[in-house]
């Protein structure tokens, strides 16, 4: 190659290199932008301002604020699983490695959680939630509820609190008129029968710790990543102004899934942690009008228990259920609707991919206790399959629990029976929870793993 051929060629790669340069400086100075301008969805997000008026910060923290890195060291975390919505991961802290749960959310501005399917929320949808964790949480120490507070009217004993309701007018105390005129309107007199308190307590749902906004993990030497699954092609990248709630609870345990499947658990058990979920969701819907809209066999954790009793307060009258051995607690209220201080709060599930076999309910395909036009839930239904799967057609399954199976069975195609009957309690089924509590402590449905009045 003589020195023209060489230099010709060296223009040549100079000019390809001053290229890709170009191009490189072009992306970053995009990327700067896009980060400029999410930065300021972020900030004017009108659901952030929300969020951090009901979270235990002040302002958002960074990540390692809230976890130390030494924790990660130790390996003080491990992974538990994921929910439609958010990575759950297990921590050890203290001596005695007391366990809780973190739930964490990738946070996003509603136009771009409008269009992104990802395993992140918006702003608004996790202010819903960390607003529904609370409240529930509250539960675990027991509420008190005046007779004047509006709660959800039934026509049911049990979920008709019409009744609480005391319609007192009021004097005006600035009217100094004598007038005699007829048209003239008697003033109200308050009523002054004393008004009735009416408690309520239930431990179905986790004990809530704290909440925290944070700076995501790709702004900190920590995070979660590590010890998370990648395997899911739906999860966003990394972004040094996207922000991460972390929501610390108790850890409730196991998946019922997952003791089902390794057997730990009896049949008779799961119609213990059955009537628990029952009245622990009629507490909440007598309350809240509350609805999970996503209640399954993964949404329940059970935890082992040496105490005999599941202890209930419903409407002030005390109720326990024999435990088994077992606790259960429900979670993952991404769907959950719920009325609180006369407002209700509910994930818009329009965009839901749902079975198009109805196409007029946009949540057919969510699991519900008690689905429109009275039919029997797919809760029951998925408990009965399981049934059979972990215990009956498992020959490594112990004598003395395969025993257990069918009166275990029939009891639940009992209860199947009623719910898919819409006639209410005089046709012999049962329309809502509160009818549904009814029939399991009346003598047909009591007779194993019972309720007791205490």
């Amino acid at each position: 190659m003589d020195d023209d051929e060489f230099l010709a060629e060296l223009k040549k790669r100079l000019s390809e290199q001053e290229a890709k340069d170009q191009s490189k400086n072009v992306f970053e100075s995009n990327i700067e932008l896009l980060n400029i301008e999410l930065k300021n969805m972020v900030e004017n997000e009108p659901a952030r301002e929300k969020l951090l008026e009901i979270v235990d910060c002040q302002k958002v923290l960074d990540f390692g604020q809230v976890f130390n890195i030494d924790e990660f060291i130790e390996q003080r975390f491990e992974y538990f699983g994921s929910g439609t919505f958010g990575k759950a991961i297990l921590m050890y802290r203290g001596r005695r490695y007391t366990e809780k749960m973190i739930k964490t959310i990738r946070c996003l501005p509603e136009k771009l959680a409008a269009n992104i399917y990802s395993s992140a929320m918006s702003y608004g949808d996790i202010y819903k939630e960390a607003l529904c964790i609370k409240i529930l949480s509250k539960l675990s120490s027991g509420i008190t509820i005046n007779e004047n507070q509006s709660l959800v009217e039934s026509d049911h004993e049990y979920g008709d609190v019409s009744n609480l309701i005391v319609r007192q007018g009021q004097s005006d105390s600035n009217d100094t008129s004598d007038s005699d005129d007829e048209d003239q309107p008697e003033p109200l007199v308050e009523s002054r029968r004393p008004r009735k308190r009416y408690r309520f307590q239930t431990k179905c749902f986790p004990f809530l710790y704290k909440i925290y906004l944070c700076n995501n993990e790709a702004k900190s030497l920590i995070n979660f990543e590590s010890i998370m699954p990648s395997s899911d092609t739906n999860r966003l990248p990394m972004n040094n102004v996207l922000e991460t709630i972390i929501i610390i609870m108790e850890h409730c345990g196991e998946k019922l899934r997952e003791l089902m499947d390794r057997t730990i658990i009896t049949p008779l058990a799961l119609i213990s942690i059955f009537k628990q979920i029952v009245i622990g969701i009629a507490i909440v819907e007598s309350i809240y009008n509350f609805e999970h809209r996503d209640l399954h066999i993964d949404n329940i954790i059970c935890k082992e228990t040496k105490s005999r009793w599941i202890k209930f307060v419903y409407m002030s009258k005390k109720y326990k259920v024999l435990s088994m051995g077992f606790e259960a607690k429900i979670i993952d209220f991404g769907y959950s609707r719920f009325n609180y201080c006369g407002k209700i709060y509910y994930k818009n599930l329009d965009q839901l991919d749902c079975d198009d076999s109805d196409s007029d309910d946009p949540y057919n395909a969510m699991s519900k206790l008690f689905k429109p036009n009275g039919g029997g839930g797919d809760f029951v239904k998925k408990l009965l399959e399981y049934i059979d799967i972990c215990y009956r057609d498992n020959p490594q399954t112990a004598v003395e629990i395969r025993e257990e199976v069918p009166m275990t069975k029939k009891y639940f195609q009992s209860i199947q029976t009623i719910m898919n009957n819409s006639d209410g309690a005089g046709g012999g089924g049962c329309k809502d929870i509160f009818q549904l509590f009814t029939r399991l402590i009346s003598n047909d449905f009591n007779h194993l793993v019972p309720f007791q009045c205490y």
